[in-house]
């Protein structure tokens, strides 16, 4: 416990910021008590690395979601309530991922067309023992940018339902837990010229 309480305070001394440091203990008490909720009732054991990276990915969910509808630059663009097709020179690429609990996986999966709407392929995966739905979304992202690369897609579009995932793209503020995927994600892009990740909502995130 003395061990926890010194990381936590470690952790409180980088924040500057009063207003998110007052957010992220709220949510770092939260996860303390799921962790201590995990230990006695599942024999699951929680580092204060994993909570504090839990923590953050929950408190950046919860900004992301709660975001204004000021314009600024870093903002997704949102859609109207139907499928767009991409500019004339690019090709769409739309992602999503989903949880199936009582098999312990999820699913990513994409789809590509060109502006008629024409399907000019796609993929399916079922990554096993992974059902955290953020994690899932980032992974269909990534796996959406691939798929562009090697298919030698010069233009693209990436779009998804998930909002959050849409800002970490864009910008440069993403949870511990999600940096890997996202490093990988920036350095497949800069292969592009150009490329653009945009929200759209689920009704919109399908060809019609």
């Amino acid at each position: 416990m003395a061990d926890y309480c010194s990381e936590l305070l470690q952790v409180l001394s980088t924040h500057e910021d009063d207003k998110k440091l007052s957010q992220l203990l709220v949510y770092l008490f939260w996860f303390i008590w799921k962790a201590r909720n995990g230990l006695v009732f599942e024999q699951q054991s929680w580092t204060f690395q994993e909570i504090n990276a839990k923590a953050e990915l929950a408190l950046n969910e919860f900004l992301v979601s709660n975001l204004d509808d000021s314009p600024f630059p870093n903002n997704p663009i949102v859609r109207p309530p139907h499928w767009l097709p991409p500019p004339l020179s690019a090709i769409k690429i739309n992602f999503d991922a989903s949880v199936d609990i009582n098999r312990n996986m999820g699913s990513l999966a994409a789809i590509v067309c060109n502006v008629s709407g024409k399907i000019l392929g796609w993929f399916c995966k079922r990554p096993k023992g992974i059902t955290d739905p953020t994690m899932l979304e980032a992974m269909a992202c990534r796996e959406a940018i691939l798929l562009a690369k090697n298919k030698g897609l010069p233009n693209v579009v990436i779009e998804g339902d998930a909002k959050a995932i849409i800002s970490y793209a864009n910008v440069s503020a993403v949870p511990l837990v999600l940096q890997g995927i996202f490093h990988d994600t920036a350095l497949l892009s800069s292969s592009f010229s150009p490329v653009s990740f945009t929200f759209a909502s689920r009704k919109c995130n399908c060809v019609s």
